[in-house]
């Protein structure tokens, strides 16, 4: 019954807190725009994540995205940043605590705060989230916790575009149709 009301809203809307199977919500969020804001928990399958994923990249009024608490292993991560890259109203991601730490993880040691990811694992991620941050212009905010990050990659490549994201949509804003 919730799917189907997805289906047929018109008007802006917000899904919190997703507890329900996967693959019947993408289908409801495949195409429609008035999904503005998607907040997705828990343990979802590689495959699922790939479908909704996949089926985000055609809804077009979502303006934000947070995945929380959902481990993402490497071919969900890519396929994440590949069907967000163009997103035309992607304005915020949220990617808090996102790391997979599954026995194909390249865990490098384990320290006091738990599992942490092989440098290559990191440099691999960052440079992905890069590479999508420098092509979605609309995007204006990321938000992904330094531990599960290549600092260094997301201090010169990612918060600088977004800076310029930033400033690009303000520029754009106070622009008048018909002005100068």
């Amino acid at each position: 019954m919730l799917l189907n009301g997805f289906r047929r809203n018109q008007g802006p809307s917000s899904v919190f807190r997703c507890f329900i199977n996967t693959r019947p919500l993408a289908d409801a969020l495949r195409g429609n725009k008035s999904v503005e804001k998607l907040v997705l928990y828990g343990e979802h399958s590689s495959e699922d994540l790939s479908y909704m994923f996949c089926a985000l990249a055609g809804n077009i009024g979502l303006k934000a995205l947070s995945l929380a608490d959902i481990p993402l292993d490497d071919e969900s991560w890519s396929i994440m940043c590949h069907s967000l890259v163009l997103h035309p109203a992607l304005e915020e991601l949220s990617l808090d605590m996102t790391a997979s730490h599954d026995a194909t993880s390249q865990i490098s040691e384990i320290s006091d705060y738990g599992f942490e990811m092989a440098t290559a694992r990191l440099t691999r991620r960052s440079r992905a989230l890069a590479e999508m941050v420098e092509v979605n212009t609309g995007l204006r905010s990321v938000y992904w916790a330094d531990e599960e990050c290549d600092t260094l990659i997301i201090d010169n490549d990612v918060y600088p575009r977004l800076e310029m994201n930033e400033y690009r949509f303000r520029v754009a804003a106070m622009r008048k149709p018909g002005g100068a």
